[in-house]
């Protein structure tokens, strides 16, 4: 009984240490060639066609799997994944110094935008390659490691150019989860960064401000879930409730969490809209857009 109590506080104790000196041990640093090509391609192809680009999508995988203009007209999918609202507006920011005829910004708000902090996750080494590539600076950069983020640069600085096709707008052929594994805790997963204190919901506003000042117009899009994945949410009302309780002026929200235009089989897994899906909505927000144009 005491060997085991023993053997039981060793394991703890260096659980500990290796926690405090090695505290991204078991953090993914998305350091790989395929997620800095990812990063890298969506920045070569904004500039490819920056000069032809009036909409712009945004907000992490829901604008990155969700949408998909098949016309390749004047629009652009600058969806990042799991990039935040802090991120959001940064990338929209910067975009308007390279975009002149922009007059359209897509933000895809699912359940956990509301309080996603990037750089409190467990995915926060996406930051080095999405600051590195789109100049956004780090919400809190005490957590990031310097020796772990020079490590990333320099495989972005040595990384080979991608082929860029003439058509491309930032949408890529997506991979879905192959198992959505427990939906229950996914969902819990999600809710727990909806509620997250303090809320992420200023820098929606600080976009909303900008649009406002350069004459541009926010287009706010909720998307489609699916149908189990949605029954372990509270309702629409609470988990949107900050963003209704938002005074966005002249700007617009697109709800489409239920409409009865889609349904599972636009799913792609449970929070992602597979092509079909994208392409729908898609097309729903550009004749939106084109109706008040």
């Amino acid at each position: 009984m005491i060997f085991k109590n023993v053997k039981k506080h060793l394991k703890r104790s260096t659980k500990k240490l290796i926690m405090k000196f090695f505290p991204d041990f078991r953090i993914n640093t998305f350091e790989d060639e395929k997620f800095l090509t990812y990063v890298y391609k969506k920045r070569l192809g904004i500039l490819q066609c920056a000069d032809q680009i009036e909409n712009l999508a945004l907000r992490g995988s829901g604008a990155d799997y969700d949408f998909l203009d098949q016309t390749n007209g004047p629009s652009y999918n600058l969806g990042l994944t799991s990039t935040d609202l802090h991120a959001t507006y940064h990338l929209y920011k910067n975009s308007t110094n390279i975009l002149p005829k922009l007059r359209n910004v897509i933000v895809f708000f699912v359940p956990i935008a509301t309080g996603l902090d990037l750089t409190k996750t467990r995915e926060k080494y996406r930051y080095v390659a999405y600051s590195h590539y789109f100049n956004i600076p780090y919400q809190c950069t005490q957590d990031i490691s310097r020796r772990i983020e020079r490590r990333i640069i320099k495989k972005c600085k040595n990384l080979a150019v991608p082929n860029i096709p003439n058509w491309y707008r930032g949408y890529d052929k997506k991979k879905f989860l192959e198992s959505d594994g427990d939906v229950v805790v996914r969902a819990k997963a999600h809710l727990r960064e909806n509620q997250r204190e303090p809320d992420q919901m200023c820098w929606l506003n600080k976009m909303i401000e900008l649009a406002d000042q350069l004459g541009h117009h926010i287009w706010i899009v909720i998307p489609p879930v699916r149908s189990d994945f949605k029954n372990e949410l509270p309702k629409p009302k609470a988990l949107f409730s900050k963003l209704y309780n938002m005074d966005i002026g002249q700007h617009t929200i697109l709800n489409f969490y239920d409409d009865d235009k889609f349904d599972d089989s636009d799913m792609g897994d449970t929070d992602h809209l597979n092509e079909k899906g994208a392409i729908k909505i898609t097309a729903e927000v550009l004749t939106s857009i084109q109706s008040v144009n």
